[in-house]
């Protein structure tokens, strides 16, 4: 669960990542153990995962101050796994936050424009993970 609420707030799921350490904090301390940190982080899938580049945390900072097209393009050139669902996460969101506006303004029929943009993306992906796969 420890390694899950690291994963889930890496990417922005902050629902999940709240569910994940609440189910932490009611465990009682004989079942979860010491938390340590030995170098190697396992993420939610149980693989080991690369520490996360400088560029993908100012992203996820902008994605935290809910500045999700300046998230998307700062990870514009970044091709590993965390780093394209965050991009793609932060392209939805801001889609999402446009296609409500245009629902507010009464312009026509509102919908994200950025759907088929992660779609091809996520398609063009040779080994996709799942949290790539939740947002297809």
């Amino acid at each position: 669960l420890r390694g899950a609420v690291r994963c889930l707030t890496e990417r922005g799921i902050t629902k999940a990542a709240k569910w994940a350490a609440e189910q932490l904090c009611g465990l009682p301390d004989n079942l979860i153990g010491s938390e340590h940190d030995d170098g190697h982080e396992l993420g939610l899938l149980g693989r080991e995962e690369p520490p996360a580049s400088d560029r993908y945390l100012l992203a996820k900072t902008y994605f935290d101050l809910r500045e999700y097209k300046r998230a998307a393009s700062t990870l514009e050139h970044e091709c590993d796994a965390k780093s394209t669902f965050l991009r793609c996460y932060a392209k939805y969101l801001a889609g999402e936050r446009a296609r409500e506006e245009q629902t507010l303004e009464g312009e026509g029929e509102p919908k994200n424009e950025e759907l088929e943009g992660i779609e091809r993306e996520i398609k063009a992906c040779d080994r996709p993970d799942a949290f790539l796969l939740y947002l297809q």
